[in-house]
């Protein structure tokens, strides 16, 4: 692991939430960014999720702020227009484009 300022995407899984939640909340506090006004970016799958993360959060370190909570679709959406540069199309995730061979 990293040490230091470091970002990037992460992935864990767990069958546990509230474990999830400690290690996230670990990562965020370790990995603080240079700018403090620069939102994190979590990627949930239900808005309750969010709200949930949030709370967490909250309860481990006293307080949530700056926290931008994102659907997988979205935060696909974003990489594409960020690092991809390709524009944002609504039929780029339609059945028919993502059909395997």
């Amino acid at each position: 692991m990293k040490t230091g300022n470091s970002s990037g995407f992460f992935a864990y899984h767990s069958n546990d939430l509230k474990k999830l939640a400690e290690k996230a909340t670990a990562l965020l506090k370790n990995g603080k960014a240079q700018n403090p006004l620069e939102k994190t970016t979590i990627v949930i799958q239900t808005p309750g999720m969010g709200r949930w993360f949030s709370l967490q959060m909250a309860e481990i370190e006293g307080v949530c702020a700056n926290l931008d909570t994102v659907f997988p679709e979205n935060f696909l959406f974003k990489v594409g227009e960020d690092v991809l540069k390709i524009e944002r199309d609504s039929s780029f995730f339609e059945k028919e484009n993502l059909s395997w061979l």
